[in-house]
């Protein structure tokens, strides 16, 4: 038995290339992009390039939220 309860035999093996495996590693992929590209939006919007503190300041929280 595998580690999630399936069977560790090559039949899993042929199984690890199916297409749900695709279309599932094909929405991460566009999920992982959507996320980046937001941070990279909310960054360059929001959020000074010249770091005063460790934390955010109350108009940086203001403009996170309003983009969130």
């Amino acid at each position: 038995m595998g580690l999630f309860g399936g069977s560790s035999s090559s039949a899993s093996a042929s199984n690890a290339n199916s297409p749900q495996l695709d279309a599932a590693m094909a929405e991460l992929d566009m999920i992982t992009d959507v996320f980046n590209r937001l941070v990279e939006s909310c960054h360059a919007k929001c959020i000074s390039p010249r770091y005063a503190e460790a934390d955010l300041n109350k108009g940086e929280s203001v403009c996170v939220d309003r983009i969130m």
